[in-house]
């Protein structure tokens, strides 16, 4: 079997080779194994994209497909740099509270790793308002 070595830009996004739900490479591993091989997703969700300064982000981790069970991180950091700030390396717990400190706006990305070593990022914008005096 050979497969392509350059990923697509959804597998890249993925952080995943093969990523992307439609390629070929999941229908020849279901055939090849005799059973459906579904890609990982990272259905993740936030409580909320705009908060005032001082409140938290609860991110609620989940995953659909790979190979259970999965573990989490969960980064931010401002939309004006380039460093992220670890809220969770990988680990069980899928429920987790971002606290920015400043208000602007944020970038917080949630990856989920299945029992394979897959991992499917998601990222989300926030906006953090000033607090009210």
């Amino acid at each position: 079997m050979i497969l392509g070595s350059f990923p697509s830009v959804r597998s890249r996004e993925e952080g995943f080779f093969y990523g992307h739900k439609q390629n070929r490479f999941w229908k020849v591993v279901s055939a090849v194994f005799e059973e459906e091989v579904e890609p990982l997703e990272n259905t993740s969700v936030l409580s909320s994209q705009s908060i005032r300064l001082g409140d938290g982000i609860t991110v609620s981790a989940s995953a659909e497909g790979g190979a259970a069970p999965y573990t989490y991180a969960v980064l931010y950091r401002k939309t004006t740099v380039k460093k992220w700030v670890t809220v969770q390396d990988f680990a069980e717990n899928d429920t987790i509270t971002v606290r920015p400190k400043k208000d602007t706006r944020y970038l917080i990305v949630v990856k989920v790793k299945d029992s394979r070593g897959a991992i499917a990022k998601q990222y989300f914008k926030v906006n953090v308002e000033a607090a009210e005096a």
